[in-house]
This record gives structure tokens, sequence and C-alpha cells, in this order.
């Protein structure tokens, strides 16, 4: 599974790096802005993306608005610092496959990775 980072701090990048090796995800990029973001999500077409909210140039919620438009079979998991319950909200009602926060969620990713990445393979093969 292909895997796109979108988060401006390197410590997190390495954290979750680290939590994905035993789920055999291969993080294709580390992205810091918005529009960076967006560039390495067309050019490489990842399974999952793993987005915080702040990003340089702009918003993860722009980023979540537009690649679920253009690109809804990819998985998009907000994981942040402001896991406000309106925020939530938002990213649900955008289409976002998961909302961790950074503080008390970290390591439910590798599990929220691989069943949003099972459930695509099982789409994909026409299970529902």
């Amino acid at each position: 599974m292909r895997i796109i980072i979108a988060d401006e701090s390197p410590a997190v990048f390495d954290r979750v790096v680290k939590l994905l090796i035993p789920v055999g995800g291969a993080v294709v990029a580390h992205t810091t802005e918005v529009s960076e973001t967006l560039r390495c999500v067309a050019a490489s077409r990842p399974d999952v993306v793993i987005l915080e909210l702040h990003l340089r140039g702009g918003t993860g919620i722009q980023v979540l608005r537009r690649l679920k438009r253009e690109y809804p079979e990819i998985a998009v998991i907000v994981l942040t610092n402001f896991p406000f319950p309106q925020l939530r909200a938002m990213c649900k009602k955008l289409g976002a496959d998961g909302f961790l926060d950074k503080s008390m969620d970290f390591d439910e990713v590798p599990a929220l990775v691989r069943a949003l990445t099972q459930k695509t393979r099982l789409a994909g093969a026409g299970i529902r």
C-alpha cells in the first residue's frame, strides 16, 4: 500500500513511518504544504493520505475537499492536534475515512490503515 503523509512535523512523520512498518505501508512522500500534497497525490496516486489539518499554504480541509472530489478511491485519515468536535464533523461530512487525535489516538494509525486498505481491496474485487 502506498501512503503520503502530509504534516509539517518531522517527528510526526518519523513516528508514523515506524508505526506503518508492520502494516507493510510504503510511504511515497512526506509533504508539508497544500500545493505539494496535491501534486504528490496526482503524481503517485497513493492508497492512503494521512493528513494534518494545519499545513503551509492553506488547510488540510482544502486538501480533503479536493481529494474526495477528484480521487474518491483514496482513503484519507485526518491525524491532528486539533480534535475539536466541529472539525471532526466537518471532516466526516467531507468524506474523511478516519479522524484521529495525535495526543490520544496515534497508536490507532496502523489498524485504521490496515482496515481501510482491506476495505479498498475488497471493493476492488467486487466484494461489498
